[in-house]
């Protein structure tokens, strides 16, 4: 959801208490900042149950309620999603139930009580927080992902290199021994076919098959086109909407030839 004036996404809370008071008046002040989205709901039985809570942005949840308290509630959200963010805001201070919310993996731990205002500006800015901690972890993973990919290219690159100039090697060696290298520059070898034709000669990975998503490059020896080169998808690869090669890969043929 936008907000209408900026425009800028509101962040989505999904709040839950057995204090239906407390409820409303959480959710008027975190959503008269202009920041927040929260829908309210009065147990965690309830919750667990509904399809959309996978959803929201962040979770806050009480610690004592009637049907399960917010440690259960916290450990079903962790199982099966990991890196929700999730706040306790509770009465209950006692340090067992403070220790055995962080073990669980909650983001915050935040009391109950004093100075309204104050107490719930503190939640609103530890949600922000716990969602700027989510995006820049995925954030961090993205990055990580690309740069094994490029990692992988890179390995890849040398080794062919290193397969060029093996001393003695004769062609057709030398060309096999390339098709086998290069799936290891694609994001999944496993999934990645390759077919070299060079003049009236033929090299393939084993069961080299074709699919849809399929790149091609030609091989030019002295300014003369000698031959193609071919990469397929195929797999679970192959079943992909949206194109299934990475951008970097669409790059990566070039290099090779």
């Amino acid at each position: 959801m936008f907000d209408e004036n900026n425009k800028s996404p509101l962040v989505s809370v999904l709040y839950v208490d057995d204090e239906e008071d407390l409820l409303t008046i959480g959710k008027l002040f975190l959503e008269r900042t202009g920041l927040f989205r929260v829908d309210t709901l009065t147990s965690a039985k309830t919750a667990l149950s509904s399809s959309s809570i996978e959803t929201y942005d962040a979770i806050v949840s009480d610690y004592q309620m009637p049907d399960r308290d917010g440690i259960d509630f916290l450990k079903y959200i962790r199982a099966s999603h990991d890196d929700l963010p999730f706040i306790l805001f509770t009465g209950r201070g006692r340090e067992e139930v403070v220790i055995e919310a962080i073990n669980n993996g909650a983001d915050f731990y935040l009391q109950k009580g004093g100075n309204p205002t104050l107490q719930f500006a503190e939640l609103s800015q530890k949600i922000r927080a716990a969602v700027e901690k989510r995006k820049t972890g995925e954030t961090l993973r993205k990055q990580t992902v690309v740069l094994e990919e490029r990692v992988k290219e890179l390995n890849c690159l040398y080794r062919l290199a290193e397969a060029i100039n093996i001393p003695g090697i004769s062609l057709d060696d030398m060309l096999q021994g390339c098709v086998n290298l290069i799936p290891s520059g694609y994001q999944c070898p496993d999934c990645t076919c390759v077919r070299v034709v060079f003049r009236d000669r033929e090299f393939t990975t084993p069961g080299f098959s074709k699919s849809v998503w399929n790149q091609n490059a030609l091989i030019f020896l002295d300014g003369t086109c000698t031959g193609t080169i071919e990469v397929s998808y195929t797999g679970r690869l192959a079943e992909r909407v949206n194109d299934a090669f990475l951008a970097e890969e669409n790059s990566l043929l070039n290099g090779v030839v």
